[in-house]
């Protein structure tokens, strides 16, 4: 048992390898949040990744950067 986005198992509920359960009275909204290392460079892929969530999410997200120096 798990919670996880809809749209990452939806073929697999098509497929019937998950069942989908309704979960009355519950709110279930929340912050994401990726992280990265802050002196490490990014894989190619995890750039692409971070391009495709900001085109994605558009100006519902917030980049937060340490203070240069730590």
């Amino acid at each position: 048992m798990g919670l996880l986005y809809g749209d990452n198992v939806m073929p697999d509920i098509r497929r019937g390898e998950f069942v989908e359960l309704a979960l009355p009275g519950i709110q279930l909204e929340g912050r994401s949040y990726l992280v990265y290392h802050k002196t490490r460079p990014l894989s190619r892929d995890a750039e692409d990744l971070l391009k495709l969530l900001r085109r994605h999410l558009g100006r519902k997200y917030v980049i937060i950067s340490p203070p240069v120096g730590e």
